[in-house]
C-alpha cells in the first residue's frame, strides 16, 4: 500500500481482443486480466493500454481478432 492509501495494481495479461467498426471509425479493445487472484477483466482501449503497459504486447500478434460492424448491444466474442 502507498502512502496515499492506493494500491499499485498493475496488467496482469491480455486475454483477448476485438475491433468494432462504428460510423467509420475503427475501436481496438483489449480484455486485461487486472487480478488472477479475484478474476478482476476489463474491456480496454488497445492504444491506451499499449502506452501504458508495452511489455504486454511485447512479441504478440493479434491476427485472429473479430470485426464487429454496426452499433446497437454488441457482446464481446471469444475466439479460440
Amino acid at each position: 500500500m502507498r502512502e496515499n492509501l492506493t494500491l499499485g495494481v498493475g496488467s496482469v495479461r491480455i486475454l483477448d481482443s476485438q475491433a468494432k467498426q462504428l460510423k467509420g471509425k475503427k475501436l481496438r479493445t483489449v480484455k486485461v486480466l487486472w487480478d488472477e487472484t479475484t478474476q478482476e477483466m476489463t474491456w480496454e482501449m488497445e492504444d491506451l493500454i499499449r502506452k501504458s503497459y508495452p511489455h504486454l504486447f511485447a512479441g504478440k500478434l493479434f491476427s485472429r481478432t473479430k470485426t464487429f460492424k454496426g452499433g446497437g448491444n454488441v457482446r464481446p466474442v471469444k475466439i479460440n
